[in-house]
């Protein structure tokens, strides 16, 4: 090698050094050459978390959401390498969908440092040695706690480790099967904040990388609870396709992303290539699209007059929700203005439904009886106060048909409180009725069901014949 030559290289050693992106161009110049447009700027954020380049600010969190095949697990892994080489007494967690897919994540990252890899590059930039090469858990020898690297697969144990550097999450869903699973998802978001979570260590850095596959997904609690609104917090999301044309040509070309959207379900394309979560994206009552109003402000202004009805769906299974609600009328716009929504025994729930029918009064009363329901009709006619009488009924369409089928006219004319209390049965119902998506892929759909057969009520000019209730 000529001195000028050595001079350029020893140049290059120290740029990779200071910066993760000459970094990611020294290791691997053609493959971050073709990605520069769009992996860059990810980079630098991503360093941000641990060594930030003036001017851009120190992160805590960031969160990455790419097509697939632009390289944003091979760029963890990377920032991996570089991280560990200028900390290599700390400690990187990093969880992968699957357990698999952890261990060739940790093996690579092992033959890169090793220099078993990428023409020995690393060890010209950084030379560390591992004491210890386990796939599960490996240190190097400055280790400060006997371990720098750890992980699993989501869902799997994680003993006797933490990370105090960095916290990565490289993808929480399989595939769109997974995303419409809600058990699934509330079982990863459960080993999140039990497991991962309580691995990280003061001080430790989050890093979210993959596909937004449900709106439900980790990153998407992580979002519904605020927490990329933060000063120190990003989020990156890159759809395959902006304005019709390809995010980045040199790894998918137009064609080839248009030829991909006609083979692949909306489902799919949405999730996988646009980063529009499945839940987002299929949702019949997303919170943007409904009406609000402010509970204080429209009982001053009505009386019993604009009481329309009320009416109650009891839990059909032991884990159901039994869902009541009631409903006012001003001027044929309809305005949930309270409920209950609860999975208590019968015992319990009975008195709750009978003083709300006293407080509100409504003329209409009707109680779903498809699983039984007289009992409950006959105990809530010796609590409630005055005349009430109770006007069973049944349902015989399909549930979900039944929802999709009034979801139009809800949205247009039904209006939900905006002012109650985080945790309340509103709360609770509020959230199970904007969950519910088009393919009814959930576990529980008594918010949505009960307002639908409002619906159903209150359009039908000569409903079900009942008898009011005295004041």
């Amino acid at each position: 090698m000529q001195k000028k030559d050595k001079i350029i290289e020893l140049a290059n050693r120290e740029l990779a050094r200071r910066e993760f992106w000459h970094f990611c161009m020294y290791m691997d110049k053609k493959f971050f050459t073709e990605r520069e447009d769009i992996l860059k700027d990810i980079a630098y954020d991503m360093q941000s978390l641990v060594k930030p380049v003036p001017p851009r600010k120190e992160l805590n969190i960031l969160n990455v959401s790419l097509p697939p095949r632009t390289g944003k697990s091979y760029l963890a892994t990377l920032f991996s390498a570089w991280t560990l080489g200028h900390y290599p007494s700390e400690s990187i967690m990093r969880n992968s969908v699957t357990y698999d897919l952890y261990k060739k994540f940790s093996k690579d990252l092992i033959q890169i440092m090793l220099g078993q890899s990428h023409s020995n590059r690393y060890k010209n930039v950084f030379n560390l040695k591992l004491e210890t090469r386990s796939i599960d858990g490996w240190q190097l020898t400055e280790a400060k706690q006997g371990i720098s690297y750890f992980g699993a697969g989501v869902g799997g144990a994680i003993i006797g480790f933490g990370a105090s550097k960095l916290s990565i999450l490289d993808d929480s869903v399989k595939n769109a099967e997974e995303a419409l699973n809600e058990n699934s998802l509330n079982k990863k978001w459960g080993w999140y904040t039990s497991t991962m979570d309580s691995r990280e260590e003061q001080g430790c850095k989050k890093l979210f990388i993959g596909t937004r596959w449900s709106k439900f997904d980790i990153v998407g609690r992580l979002i519904d609870k605020g927490i990329f609104t933060l000063e120190d917090s990003k989020s990156i999301v890159i759809p395959a396709l902006i304005n019709g044309e390809s995010y980045c040509p040199s790894v998918h070309t137009t064609y080839s992303l248009l030829q991909k959207k006609l083979l692949l379900s909306d489902i799919i394309w949405e999730a996988e290539w646009q980063q529009e979560p499945i839940a987002a994206k299929g949702l019949v009552f997303p919170k943007e699209f409904l009406n609000y109003f402010e509970y204080d402000k429209l009982i001053e202004r009505i009386d019993e007059s604009n009481i329309k009805l009320s009416l109650l769906d009891p839990a059909d299974e032991g884990d159901d929700f039994l869902s009541f609600g009631i409903l006012a009328e001003v001027k044929e716009k309809y305005y949930l203005i309270d409920v209950i929504f609860t999975q208590d025994v019968e015992e319990i729930t009975q008195p709750l439904v009978a003083d709300m029918i006293d407080r509100y009064g409504p003329p209409t009363n009707y109680l779903e009886a498809n699983f039984g329901g007289k009992g409950y009709k006959r105990q809530l006619e010796k609590l409630t106060k005055g005349n009430c009488y109770i006007e069973l009924f049944k349902t015989t369409q399909n549930k979900h048909s039944k929802i999709i089928m009034q979801s139009g006219f809800i949205r247009q004319n039904f209006y939900f409180r905006k002012n109650y209390k985080v945790g309340s049965d509103y709360d609770k119902f509020m959230k199970n009725l904007t969950k519910y998506n088009k393919l009814g892929k959930v576990a529980h759909d008594d918010a949505p069901d009960m307002v639908a057969m409002m619906s159903e009520r209150v359009r039908k000019s000569s409903g079900i014949s009942f008898i009011g209730h005295g004041r």
